[in-house]
């Protein structure tokens, strides 16, 4: 410890307890040699999780941190915990500080919870959790990989035996895609290995190339934890997930598992079942000191605390300090090891994982800075990478004074960003991100059971890195839901969030009741020029010719850029009814909405005109407060057959503690808050979240978006309520804990028609191949005032054809039945349906029948599907077909429409017939392609089910 800062600290505070009582610590430091000795057996000493509450006197604040080398914490409600030792518990004892001991003994504490927890997998009894999540959480977005396990010792984390031989393990499964070297040795010459994941590992091809790396600090269990997890994760899913596979061909991605084995090898040794809190290196320093924290031994600003805040945190040069910064700036193989292969590589980012709190720490250390600033653009790409990548995690973010209260020097994410190495670009985007544990008591070795969770969190996080350092847009859907001309077009807005820029080819893919669409754009390079760029364009669209005035109808937006793809599907209305409507121009904002408190219209932000409608306007907003705008009116949706609500907005709010949700209530007691397309549904976490597994918006979204939110759950209501509830958290240090809150425009709620049942019973529509034509036969068991029955063809199961029409008898009490010849079918795959048209105008379809021409006809005489039942499918599908080959290897692979893998499977089949039993029980309601193939043996057979 640093005797000197706490005698010059308690100068400068006077008449203060704690001050008094840290001179009296000094006293007694001075009698009693608290400092242990490394010689000693490091294994004997105990911790305590505690929880501290911190004073309010900021200087006094300071004091305590300093006085407990605090470095990584998270305060709510005025307390923080934190893992101590016993001359840490002595230090708190003599200085007055309140706090609460939570486990005295964290290590047993920890290997007795995590006992409970290896026991209940034992038993199977955690199987289930992740299937009964509902709504959209990173449990549903992200699956464990296989390959990673819970380990039954070390606190349930690998240790660094472990951790090669699980990079060895993906090496032989996935050599195509990988790559593992050292980046050097360390001070116990250790290997500091290094994973590469990309499509032509040994190649270094110009790719964007982004570093992630775990165990900085040696006791941060679960960055290492994550780093396993994420490098699984990537070469499991590479084969079935397409979103994964475009990543991984257009990216270089390097994964340094350990960036300090030596420490946490120390850690291993002395805690077996973990817990053990060692933190740096292991230099050896002399006089039985050891260790040199590596996060303090970078060059910017290295050894520079003067004048900091919080001085004893932000480093040291007493050597038995958790933040003592070593000799010389890189004085450290590991510091130098890191350097020299960022030098040596062109990273747009760098994760730099470390534990524990919910937040993103960005540059600067130091405030302000020396001799450095934060740019406008390198702010916006900061901000946008924090809120995108903490949508899940309820990650925040700020430099490291504004996350943690104090200052920093010697961090590697300053010399990333602009510091004094000779980086390829100039610099990167390092950041440090912490595991959000938040509340745990366990602080620095989150628990067995937490371990999965906590790496889905991050793992989401830098898979979002990973677009981002590439060419990366978010398109916004600007049509209006309220479409009113059979013809016109289709808005979207593209703004450029990734850290290069290379043509986007956008489409617009007809789904239901539109006809046409035309061609796709591509917009260059040179149109999304700077981070933030947006672009704004247009698409022609033609509806079915039969929609009538209240029917919906769906289009996707088709993205690719920079070697990937997405999608995103959106719902209109042809002709709708208009239920309510709010631009916020005119008037006051309690002539359309019932407030409490603090809602009204503000100029100071719009989406379209000068107004729109604030929780806090022109201000931020307060802390521990509850405001309720309700719509005046209550809706009516009787009879509507589709309702949607939809607005504008955008915001800045502390993630996960300060929330907007959209409620709805029948009867004014009873409110639900519904989901729209950006909210976030959590489960309960012990991090300070307030989501609680109840959708809310919530985070940073500083630009404008369009919220959907689908009624259906509610039609036929007569007196459906609505309302916005915002609610902020108790105040806390961090330094957006007010902020400037939600802005809301262009309130629309509309609604459809209500489908009718046609007077026509459709008991049979089947069809097969004769030649090279196509037979349609369908019965009907009644008739009433039919007209028509249209047949529509596809081979895409997207567009169809009107390809021929078949008059109805129009008024029958009997089974009647009817035929149709398709005289020049597709070469391959067909897709029938029939469009049933009574005589006032409404129709319904069919279900959808798939003929396929035979075998001989298309070329594969190797084999053939005769039967794919239930068809429409609800939990599950049974596939029958006949393989003509001697045993071989087949794939069997099931896409959505997509070409997203759901299903994917390689097995042994012998000649003869087969039969394929799927569960579609998870899959989205739609329409799903069933392959079946050989390549070397040139067999291949696809074709069409439905979902329901």
């Amino acid at each position: 410890m640093n005797l000197t800062f706490y005698k010059t600290q308690a100068q400068k505070v006077n008449n203060s307890l704690l001050t008094q009582s840290i001179v009296l610590i000094i006293l007694t430091l001075l009698l009693f040699n608290s400092n242990l000795s490394n010689a000693q057996a490091l294994s004997t000493i105990k911790y305590s999780n505690v929880k501290i509450y911190m004073p309010k006197d900021q200087a006094q604040r300071l004091d305590l941190l300093g006085m407990l080398e605090v470095d990584h914490y998270h305060e709510i409600d005025g307390a923080f915990n934190y893992t101590v030792d016993a001359e840490q518990i002595a230090l708190l004892n003599a200085s007055g500080v309140k706090y609460d001991i939570i486990n005295d003994d964290a290590i047993a504490y920890l290997k007795e919870e995590n006992d409970k927890y290896y026991e209940s997998i034992k038993n199977g009894t955690n199987q289930r959790v992740a299937y009964l999540q509902e709504g959209q959480t990173v449990d549903n977005i992200l699956k464990t990989p296989a390959d990673y396990k819970v380990q039954s010792s070390l606190g349930g984390y690998y240790s660094f035996a472990q951790m090669v031989a699980a990079m060895d393990d993906l090496i032989l499964k996935y050599p195509t895609i990988t790559q593992k070297f050292s980046i050097g040795k360390t001070t116990e010459n250790r290997d500091m290995w290094c994973i590469k994941i990309s499509d032509n590992p040994t190649v270094d091809e110009n790719e964007p190339e982004i570093l992630f790396m775990g165990h900085h600090h040696a006791r941060e269990a679960i960055g290492g934890a994550s780093m396993i997890f994420l490098m699984q994760y990537l070469c499991e899913n590479y084969g079935t997930d397409s979103r994964v596979k475009d990543l991984v061909d257009n990216r270089e991605i390097f994964i340094i598992v350990c960036a300090n084995p030596d420490g946490w090898e120390w850690n291993r040794t002395q805690a077996p079942s973990g817990g053990f809190q060692w933190r740096k290196n292991r230099r050896v320093n002399g006089s039985g000191q050891f260790g040199v924290d590596l996060n303090r031994n970078w060059g910017l600003n290295w050894s520079n605390c003067t004048g900091a805040i919080g001085a004893s945190s932000c480093g040291s040069s007493t050597t038995s300090s958790d933040v003592y910064f070593g000799p010389a700036q890189y004085s450290e193989p590991e510091t130098r090891n890191l350097r020299l292969f960022c030098r040596a590589h062109d990273f747009g980012a760098v994760m730099d994982q470390h534990s524990v709190g919910p937040y993103y720490s960005l540059p600067w250390g130091r405030l302000p800075p020396v001799g450095v600033t934060m740019s406008a653009v390198d702010d916006a790409v900061y901000t946008q990478m924090a809120s995108v990548m903490g949508k899940y995690n309820g990650m925040r973010y700020g430099s490291t004074y504004q996350t943690l209260g104090y200052e920093v020097s010697g961090g590697m994410k300053d010399v990333l960003l602009k510091g004094d190495d000779s980086l390829p670009n100039g610099k990167c985007y390092g950041m440090t991100g912490e595991g959000s544990n938040g509340y745990s008591s366990t602080s620095f070795w989150p628990l067995a059971s937490d371990i999965i969770r906590l790496c889905k969190g991050m793992v989401y996080q830098d898979l979002q890195l990973i677009y981002t350092v590439g060419s990366y847009v978010d398109l916004q859907d600007s049509t209006s839901m309220n479409i009113q001309t059979m013809t016109g077009k289709l808005y979207f807005n593209l703004r450029r969030i990734g850290l290069q820029s290379q043509p986007v080819k956008v489409t617009a893919i007809p789904l239901d009741n539109v006809a046409s669409v035309g061609t796709f754009k591509t917009v260059s390079a040179a149109s999304l020029p700077n981070f933030n760029s947006i672009y704004i364009d247009s698409i022609d669209y033609t509806l079915v010719s039969g929609i009538t005035a209240g029917n919906s109808f769906r289009y996707a937006w088709k993205i690719e850029t920079g070697g990937y793809t997405y999608y995103d599907t959106i719902t209109a209305i042809y002709k709708p009814n208009v239920l309510f409507t709010d631009n916020m121009e005119t008037g006051s904002a309690s002539t359309n909405w019932t407030i409490n408190s603090g809602w009204a219209y503000t100029n100071d932000a719009a989406y379209r005109g000068t107004k729109s409608l604030s929780e806090s306007p022109g201000a931020n907003y307060a802390d521990g407060v509850t405001l309720i705008a309700q719509k005046a009116t209550n809706v009516d949706l009787s009879g509507a057959g589709s309702a949607y609500l939809t607005f504008w907005t955008k915001y800045r709010a502390e993630n996960f503690r300060d929330i907007l949700r959209v409620e709805v209530s029948t009867n004014g007691s009873t409110w639900v808050a519904i989901s729209g397309k950006n909210t976030v549904r959590e489960p309960e976490t012990s991090d300070g979240s307030v989501v609680n597994d109840s959708s809310a918006f919530t985070g940073i979204n500083p630009f404008w978006s369009r919220e959907v939110f689908n009624l259906k759950n509610y039609l036929g209501a007569t007196d459906l309520r609505i309302r916005f509830r915002f609610k902020s958290s108790a105040n806390s240090i961090y330094v957006y804990d007010n902020d400037a809150g939600f802005n809301i425009d262009d309130v629309t709620i509309l609604s459809g028609y209500t489908p009718t049942t046609l007077p026509v019973e459709l008991t049979n529509f089947t069809g097969y191949n004769s030649g090279n034509k196509n037979i349609l036969n369908w019965t009907t068991a009644s008739e009433l005032n039919t007209k028509t029955f249209e047949i529509e063809r596809s081979e895409n199961g997207i567009s169809y054809e009107t390809i021929g029409s078949v008059n109805a008898a129009g008024n029958s009490r009997t089974s009647l039945s009817y035929s149709f010849i398709d005289e020049k079918p597709y070469s391959r795959e067909n897709l029938y349906r029939l469009r049933m048209v009574d005589l006032d105008g409404s129709y319904k379809y069919s279900k959808l029948i798939s003929i396929v021409l035979s075998n001989e006809s298309i070329g594969l005489t190797k084999t053939g599907i005769s039967k794919v039942y239930p068809n429409p499918s609800t939990e599950k599908l049974n596939v029958d077909f006949q393989l003509n080959e001697d045993d071989a290897k087949y794939t069997i692979n099931v896409y959505n429409l997509y070409g997203q893998t759901m299903y994917n499977e390689s097995k042994s089949m012998i000649k003869g017939e087969q039969k394929i039993e799927l569960n579609t029980s998870s899959y989205a309601s739609g329409q799903y392609i069933i392959s079946i193939n050989n390549v070397s043996k040139g067999i291949s057979y696809e074709q069409k089910f439905i979902k329901q």
